[in-house]
Formats: C-alpha cells, structure tokens, sequence
C-alpha cells in the first residue's frame, strides 16, 4: 500500500497505518528486511540503519477487513521518495527526529 521509488528501499512495499511527510525507513544490516517507523511510538533497533523519505503526491486510505480482526483496518496508500537531506543516525530517538523535521526547510517539503 506505501511503495517506495527510489533509495536503498527501492521497489518494496508496505502495509503502514500512517503517511507522515517525512518517513524514518529502517534497514536491518543483518537480515535486509526493510521496515518503516510510521508509528509515532516506534523507535529503530539498533541493528537498523535509517533513511528518510518524504511523500509524493496525493496520500489516500483504505480499509481491509480480515480474520483475525487484529490484522485488518486502516491503511495508507502513499508513495515515497528518497529525501536529499539525510541525517544519518542522528535521528534515533524519537526527540531527535521530531526536532530535525521541525527544523526541515518549507520549501523541501512542498511539492
């Protein structure tokens, strides 16, 4: 439902119940398996490297329904492109990022 089209998650898609602006991906250096930090109480393992993205274009919803229940709801449908901007690991902790996207010029943002 969220598709990325460039940077190192190139071509995966995920299943997140969110589309902020901008987007920690994480990357386990182990096992690859490529994630997204939509939560806004999710936190990167420290196996994981970090990578922003920021939406393009138009950001929609749509509900799936499942058995067992837990597993269906809301859903974003987005898609996500590489931010120029990478601040590397200085982004681990949840106050990091949240000041660092604060501090995101407008003009990067607006499309």
């Amino acid at each position: 439902m969220t598709r990325f089209i460039d940077g190192p998650a190139k071509g995966k898609t995920l299943m997140l119940r969110r589309a902020p602006l901008l987007l920690r991906v994480v990357i386990d250096r182990d096992s690859k398996v490529v994630d997204a930090l939509d939560q806004l109480d999710d936190e990167p393992r420290l196996t994981e490297e970090i990578h922003v993205y920021r939406v393009k274009g138009t950001v929609g919803s749509c509900f799936i329904s499942t058995r067992p229940r837990r597993a269906g709801g809301v859903y974003a449908i987005a898609e996500y492109e590489y931010y120029r901007d990478q601040p590397g690991e200085s982004v681990r902790s949840r106050v990091a990022w949240r000041t660092w996207c604060r501090r995101q010029p407008e003009a990067d943002l607006v499309q």
